[in-house]
């Protein structure tokens, strides 16, 4: 937490050299930089914020380092009046706690070999059909996933050795998505029950009811409101399990896991469900990040990093605080501490922001 600039402060406060200020002093570290947010308001006004932060905070502790490059995080203090009238900035433990573990994950990525790295490759698809999936402006997603692919394996990347991953052999980014397609997807217009039982990479509901348990009360009545008790019925195939597997888009190769992203918007309108901001996610969606995330001792996939790739993806657009968020907050209750890097468009920074503020993401 920087409260004043300049790369000895003392020259940047009560009234001396500003301009002394360079992020350039936190460059040369060569270290990922997070934004610890210690607001002005009080934890009570927060919690009752749909916004999350006052426009002051928002300007100066978000707006301004996002300029530094400096990855938003979440408040882990509030402005409190304490018993003989004073203003006194006070700790929340639990915000504290997810601070420092995004810390940690982006500092144990410089200290995890590559072949021990795991990687979750997420790809975006809006609308919720198998002709969208990577859908992207100025992207072509496929051909990219396949060039980031190969870059990792140079790279020391541990892809496994019994399955070769599709299109990496050839440079065809096709290849890729329709062995996605085929291990199922999520259009439902298409989905059949034999692919549901065959595909591998499921989600046993007895763990998926730990997590779930585990989550905000808030955040677990209005998931249980809309979407039933855990797992829920979508995309849950109890052929081999009686209790029911939560079974995902996704194809596994060693330390990779490459998803198709859970879907948001279903009916009759699914772009406008898309962006609804009451909607709670589904089990379906909570079930797949939180498998990613979970270590995996607990079960998961235990990824170290994830990557969205495809534009514009729909973890950023969950319900919750617009900055800020809290352990209720649809994309902090999913991502948790995992770092995100998320490839975006340079001159469409609207869409980005929500990723940026919202998912602590690296664009």
């Amino acid at each position: 937490v920087l409260a004043a600039g300049g790369t000895r402060p003392a020259e940047a406060s009560a009234g001396g050299d500003d301009e002394s200020w360079d992020a350039g002093a936190l460059t040369s570290l060569d270290v990922p930089i997070l934004q610890a947010l210690c607001l002005t308001s009080s934890r009570s006004d927060w919690e009752t914020s749909d916004e999350g932060v006052s426009p002051l905070d928002a300007a100066g502790q978000i707006a301004v380092p996002e300029f530094d490059g400096r990855l938003i995080t979440v408040p882990f203090s509030f402005k409190e009046i304490d018993a003989d009238g004073l203003p006194a900035y006070v700790a929340d433990p639990e915000r504290a706690a997810r601070v420092a573990g995004i810390a940690v994950r982006h500092a144990r990525l410089r200290h995890i070999p590559p072949a021990d790295k795991r990687l979750a490759l997420v790809l975006s698809a809006y609308p919720t059909k198998h002709s969208r999936i990577g859908n992207a402006v100025g992207l072509d997603t496929p051909a990219s996933a396949v060039a980031l692919l190969r870059r990792l394996r140079e790279e020391g990347y541990d892809f496994g050795t019994d399955a070769e991953v599709p299109g990496l052999a050839s440079g065809d980014g096709d290849e890729l998505i329709r062995a996605l397609i085929e291990a199922g997807g999520h259009d439902q217009d298409w989905l059949t029950e034999e692919q549901l039982a065959r595909n591998p990479v499921r989600i046993p509901a007895a763990d998926y009811r730990r997590w779930f348990a585990a989550l905000p009360e808030e955040l677990r009545t209005s998931v249980e409101e809309h979407w039933g008790p855990p797992p829920g019925e979508m995309f849950v195939d109890r052929s081999r399990n009686p209790e029911g597997d939560i079974v995902l888009a996704a194809l596994r190769f060693g330390n990779l896991l490459i998803l198709i992203q859970p879907p948001r918007g279903f009916g009759e309108n699914p772009i406008a469900i898309y962006h609804d901001p009451d909607l709670p996610p589904s089990h379906h969606y909570l079930a797949a990040y939180r498998w990613i995330a979970a270590r995996t001792e607990d079960g998961g996939f235990g990824a170290d990093a994830m990557i969205h790739l495809g534009k514009h993806g729909n973890l950023e657009w969950l319900p919750g605080k617009n900055a800020g968020l809290s352990a209720a907050c649809g994309p902090d209750a999913a991502l948790g501490d995992l770092p995100l890097v998320y490839p975006f468009l340079v001159n469409d920074p609207g869409e980005g922001t929500q990723a940026k503020r919202r998912a602590h993401a690296t664009l």
